[in-house]
């Protein structure tokens, strides 16, 4: 957070399952441990009424909630709730110019998500962080998460 007074500004996520979905009850249980270290999460939901994940419904819903999670302005990071196959069908949906023009934003993840770390980093010059997934079984519990 260079350039940002760390005591005045509470730290924002934008949490999504831009992949594959959570198993179920984890993220929620995982998040309990995000806030109470004092970090605003926003969790954006898939809208099952979209169909499929994998179909062409699927992924623009799933493109409109990353594009959705990159552009929000009062979001410090974006977070992979999961993995898992179809991160990259999500490149095609992204509005390019729109994040070219906006302050740069970490998103968080490993596995499939790495596609579109390596898109973000290729195309806007944006870092990620390879890390953990609160909507795995792999979060961890120490303080390193």
């Amino acid at each position: 957070m260079a350039g940002r007074d760390r005591q005045s500004h509470t730290v924002k996520v934008s949490v999504l399952e831009p992949s594959s979905p959570s198993a179920p009850g984890v993220l929620e249980q995982n998040l309990i441990g995000i806030r109470e270290r004092g970090i605003q999460v926003d969790v954006m939901t898939y809208d099952v009424q979209a169909g499929e994940r994998l179909e062409t419904s699927g992924v623009r819903e799933r493109g409109r909630m990353l594009s959705a999670a990159l552009l929000e302005s009062g979001s410090d990071y974006v977070v992979a709730a999961r993995g898992g196959y179809g991160a990259s069908d999500l490149l095609r949906c992204l509005d390019w110019p729109a994040l070219a023009g906006i302050p740069a934003k970490m998103m968080v993840g490993f596995s499939d998500i790495t596609a579109l770390q390596a898109a973000l980093y290729t195309r806007l010059g944006w870092s990620g962080l390879h890390g953990p997934m609160p909507g795995s079984i792999l979060w961890g519990k120490g303080p390193d998460v």
